[in-house]
């Protein structure tokens, strides 16, 4: 029982972690000038489909890091050893 209550209550840390973590990055919107000039933005502001169909053009501020992915990955593992081993 012990040994149970010790592991959950590291999985909630390592979760809370996890968040803390992964959100940081959601607090700035604006640009230091004011203006907020993200790709969303630009994207909403235009008139027509005629600029924002038919391009595969990847974002590279907007894909995941490699620590990003690898966390991804072994929060995967960690759930299947919560539900098989909890």
């Amino acid at each position: 029982m012990r040994k149970m209550i010790i592991v959950s209550a590291i999985l909630v840390v390592a979760v809370c972690l996890a968040i803390v973590l992964t959100t940081h990055d959601a607090w700035a919107q604006a640009k230091k000038d004011g203006k907020n000039l993200s790709k969303e933005k630009e994207i909403a502001s235009r008139e027509g489909v005629s600029g924002s169909l038919g391009k595969k053009e990847w974002e590279k501020d907007k894909l995941p890091t490699k620590l990003k992915i690898a966390f991804g990955f072994g929060s995967l593992f960690a759930g299947i050893a919560v539900f098989k081993w909890l």
